[in-house]
């Protein structure tokens, strides 16, 4: 239950997923996409855009939604500040300590890791992922950048 998104920067990736996001608040689909949460929840956590664009993605995921104000089954967290291994540490939290927690919304995978050239650390990475979904039942949907 891993989801990646991967594409050119500014190809569309963090859009799609927001508006998944918003189908999943609403309960229909947008843009041929719908998410079921099963009387879940659902985190969003960002560790690329910068606070201005996150705000605006945050703003979009309520508008498709149709939603004035946040809701108490969505959660959205700005990372970029911190370091790799903090914004592991505090996603994991959250897994872990969010009540019924459906899915999370992961923009910038390789943000999670300090060299993702380092196919060790990638897959770490990957297990903690796979561990997650297991261990919690949750989708989790992500960006990977393509590069050259």
């Amino acid at each position: 239950m891993i989801g990646v998104f991967t594409g050119h920067e500014k190809s569309g990736k963090s859009y799609v997923m927001s508006c998944i996001a918003s189908s999943a608040l609403k309960g229909y689909e947008i843009l041929n996409f719908k998410l079921n949460l099963d009387g879940g929840s659902m985190l969003w956590f960002d560790m690329e855009q910068s606070g201005f664009f996150f705000h605006k993605t945050q703003e979009r995921i309520y508008k498709y939604a149709g939603l004035a104000q946040q809701t108490q089954i969505y959660d959205a967290y700005h990372l970029r500040a911190m370091t790799p291994d903090q914004r592991l540490k505090v996603v994991e939290h959250y897994v872990y300590n969010t009540p019924g927690l459906s899915c999370i919304f992961i923009d910038g995978f390789v943000d999670l890791i300090t060299d993702y050239n380092n196919l060790e650390l990638v897959q770490q990475l990957v297990n903690r992922l796979l561990k997650w979904s297991d261990e919690k039942n949750i989708l989790i949907m992500g960006v990977v950048h393509v590069n050259k």
